[in-house]
């Protein structure tokens, strides 16, 4: 019934509203003030740009290199940015509502780009499930969050960064469907399923390899736990700089020979609404799956 409402609201959404470009203003001030906090003497600050508040990836190599690896999704700004970022606060214990008002605040920061508000708005979604004891599957949460996205900002029906992100979340939801708790198994998983899932979305923009499990698993917690809390600190001290470049060389390196063995290889990407059902077409089928599995099976 919930997914009929939001649905219901998606359609009857006054085009009138506007919603993106009445707050375009304050996502462009957030935005440049992101930009003027990074310390200008670091080597790589585009790189550095890129990480921390989403503007494009200038590096023409390093970017070549990670679409060959297909960890690119990792390194600039994506709605994982904001599950690493709410997995630390947890672990810190910081309250919810202090939570959320800091990632939206990086999610003005970053350009509020259609993959960052989804992860924003799954991650809320979570937050309310967890308050009032409701516990939805994690690709039925996928759902609600990309349809209530859509409801908001009804121009990203359009975004094919909102697909891929999309598309990505539903994967990476396999191993919950499936029940596998062993952290090994669920990783490899996972990536095996985002493999599978990301061949169409990404059919036309990029590399999609066999290799790229292993590099997820790799090069892209170097990343998430490495990279990513580097330039962080960089803004809170120059001295990290130093370290954030020499590292960042160190991987650009490592990351070069790791895309040696792939080529990329130019198509036509698929059309809009041949990738929405993609996507659609997995949610049912994740859906008959978990009923198939588990029906009359307590929880």
């Amino acid at each position: 019934m919930i997914i009929i409402l939001i649905f219901a609201a998606i359609l009857n959404m006054p085009n009138e509203l506007a919603l993106l470009k009445k707050i375009a203003p304050l996502i462009n001030s957030t935005h440049s003030k992101c930009l003027e906090l990074l310390p200008k003497a670091a080597k790589n600050y585009a790189s550095l740009a890129s990480l921390v508040c989403g503007e494009k990836l200038t590096d023409e190599t390093l970017k070549e290199n990670l679409s060959k690896t297909s960890i690119i999704h990792i390194f600039i700004v994506s709605g994982s940015h904001l599950i690493f970022i709410d997995a630390f606060f947890d672990l810190l214990a910081v309250p919810f509502f202090i939570r959320l008002f800091f990632l939206s605040f990086y999610s003005l920061a970053v350009g509020w780009q259609a993959p960052v508000v989804r992860a924003l708005v799954s991650l809320i979604l979570q937050g309310i499930q967890k308050h009032y004891s409701l516990f939805f599957p994690r690709d039925l949460t996928t759902l609600m969050s990309g349809l209530c996205t859509l409801a908001l900002f009804p121009e990203w029906w359009k975004s094919n960064s909102l697909i891929m992100s999309w598309c990505a979340s539903l994967a990476l939801s396999l191993p919950t469907i499936l029940r596998i708790k062993e952290s090994l198994k669920s990783n490899l998983l996972a990536q095996a399923s985002l493999f599978l899932l990301m061949t169409i979305p990404l059919f036309g923009f990029g590399s999609l390899h066999p290799l790229s499990i292993i590099y997820n698993l790799i090069l892209g917690n170097v990343v998430a736990f490495v990279l990513l809390p580097l330039s962080a600190l960089t803004l809170i001290s120059t001295n990290f700089v130093i370290i954030f470049d020499a590292i960042l060389e160190t991987f650009k390196f490592v990351l070069e020979n790791f895309s040696e063995p792939i080529t990329m290889i130019s198509h036509s990407s698929f059309s809009t609404p041949t990738l929405w059902s993609w996507v659609f077409a997995w949610h049912i089928f994740f859906h008959f799956l978990r009923i198939h599995l588990y029906h009359g099976k307590t929880t």
